[in-house]
């Protein structure tokens, strides 16, 4: 059984878990407390991240953020895989944690916005839509799809991080 199908059938298997009631968040971790901080931290550090986080809480769709290996060398990745759970999609992302801090979270707005462009589009339910999707509103570049906004989300985020003092934050 993969991670996917796992995660579609608890949903459905639990009343209201695939929804997200208010206060549950539609970016979630796979209970792995690096990964939660990782989140709390960006969306406490970034009005970006932060406006990409609500975008996603208003959508169909929930985003598990977890660790994990992505091809062509890349860092993070958005999933093409999509698991429709009764009203919702549910979209993974793939982060290796190895590198510095601030690009880590930078990343990971870069691929919550790749999150946002599939989510965007009701009809993207399937792997083989968002390679289309993809191909079409895309670019190759070095073996992988990329978009300018995902690109310029994450040199935003990154630079909003920069600005920010991490010896006061607090994340709750």
């Amino acid at each position: 059984m993969t991670l996917q199908t796992l995660i579609a059938a608890t949903c459905l298997a639990v009343p209201g878990l695939a929804f997200a009631a208010p206060g549950i968040p539609r970016v979630r971790d796979i209970g792995d407390p690096q990964i939660a901080a990782l989140i709390a931290e960006a969306t406490a550090r970034s009005a970006t991240f932060r406006r990409l986080v609500a975008v996603i809480d208003d959508s169909d769709g929930i985003v598990y953020v977890e660790r994990g290996a992505c091809g062509h060398s890349a860092r993070a990745c958005l999933s093409h895989s999509v698991v429709v759970a009764g009203p919702h999609r549910i979209l993974r992302v793939l982060l290796d944690t190895r590198r510095d801090r601030d690009e880590l979270l930078a990343a990971l707005g870069h691929e919550l916005r790749h999150a946002v462009e599939v989510l965007s589009r009701p009809q993207i339910r399937s792997m083989s839509a968002v390679m289309f999707f993809y191909q079409y509103e895309g670019f190759a570049v070095d073996g992988r799809f990329e978009t300018e906004a995902a690109l310029q989300t994450e040199a935003t985020v990154f630079a909003e991080l920069k600005r920010t003092d991490t010896q006061n934050l607090v994340i709750e």
